[in-house]
């Protein structure tokens, strides 16, 4: 009678995030940044729905603003971790994917600093807000509202379309992809 030797022991470094432990990092992400719809009822309740920005709901002078701050800046870590394990487990080295990954992290970056410095009022209940526009004059962090949404928003897809790209060129069951550790991306060419 034969006997089969073990499959061998896949080793992971403490702290290592396996391809699970990144999406999980994503779908965080992704859960803490889209909570807005189910937190609006409960703390942004006399902001107009159609006329305020989301980001009004963390302004410092609202109700539960940390809160909606702290699942922000949550959101917006969990982006910048996923985009840092993202860059190591996606194959290719090609434009598409860059800019993805810049763009990924460009929109992480941009919602944790929203949630560190938020606007200090709602423009949508207070016309007379800074952080609703194009005001010369108000608060740091009012009058750096517009362009960081701005940047936070323009880079959410790219993003999207160029860190999906990649995944989408690996065929199951045609060996290991590139970024398969182990693998070689110049053997595999």
């Amino acid at each position: 009678m034969t006997r089969t030797p073990p499959a061998p022991a896949v080793h992971q470094r403490p702290g290592h995030l396996g391809a699970g432990g990144t999406a999980a990092l994503g779908l965080l992400g992704a859960v803490l940044y889209g909570s807005w719809p189910v937190l609006q009822p409960a703390v942004g309740s006399d902001l107009p729905v159609l006329w305020s920005y989301v980001s009004e709901m963390a302004a410092a002078n609202r109700p539960h603003h940390t809160l909606v701050s702290a699942l922000d800046l949550g959101a917006g870590v969990c982006i910048l971790l996923f985009t840092c394990r993202l860059q190591r487990l996606l194959p290719g080295h090609g434009t598409a994917r860059r800019v993805g990954i810049a763009a990924l992290g460009v929109f992480g970056a941009a919602t944790a600093l929203n949630a560190l410095w938020p606007m200090t009022c709602a423009p949508s209940l207070q016309p007379e807000c800074a952080a609703g526009g194009l005001a010369l004059h108000g608060p740091a962090q009012d009058l750096a509202r517009p362009p960081s949404a701005s940047w936070e928003s323009s880079a959410s897809l790219p993003a999207c379309s160029g860190s999906v790209t990649p995944c989408g060129r690996h065929q199951v069951g045609s060996g290991p992809p590139e970024w398969a550790p182990g693998s070689s991306p110049s053997a595999s060419r």
